[in-house]
C-alpha cells in the first residue's frame, strides 16, 4: 500500500461530521477511507446484516432446486433477481462526478451566502 502522507482538511458542521462518520461506519471503513473512496468516485458497500446472506443463499438454493421444473421465463427472472441483489449490494460501484455532486446536494441545502 502506498504511504499516505498528504493531508486535506475540511470544515464541517457537527451534523455533517456525524452523518459522514455514520456512513463510514455502515461500510466498516474509517472516516478517512470513506471520504477517500467517495472523492475518487467509488461507492463503498455497506456491511450487510447476516439475514441478507441467509436470504441470498436461500434464493440461490431455490434457483438450484427448481432448475428442471421452472419455465424458462421464471428461471430467467430468478437468475436476474439474484444477479441484481449481488450487483447492487455486494459489488463495488463507481460513480461519475455528476452523480456524486447530485447526491451531496441532496444531503445539504446550499447556503445563499447572505
Amino acid at each position: 500500500m502506498k504511504e499516505k502522507i498528504t493531508r486535506i482538511e475540511i470544515r464541517l458542521t457537527p451534523k455533517e461530521k456525524d452523518k459522514i462518520k455514520n456512513l463510514a461506519a455502515s461500510c466498516n471503513l474509517s472516516t478517512s477511507e470513506y471520504i477517500r473512496q467517495r472523492a475518487l468516485g467509488f461507492v463503498p458497500n455497506t456491511v450487510q446484516p447476516d439475514v441478507f446472506y441467509l436470504f441470498y443463499n436461500q434464493l440461490c438454493a431455490l434457483c438450484n432446486s427448481i432448475e428442471n421444473n421452472a419455465t424458462a421465463d421464471t428461471e430467467q427472472q430468478i437468475v436476474k433477481l439474484a444477479k441484481d441483489i449481488h450487483t447492487q449490494l455486494l459489488t463495488t460501484q463507481k460513480q461519475h462526478k455528476k452523480e456524486i455532486v447530485q447526491e451531496v446536494m441532496q444531503w445539504q441545502q446550499q447556503a445563499s451566502g447572505q
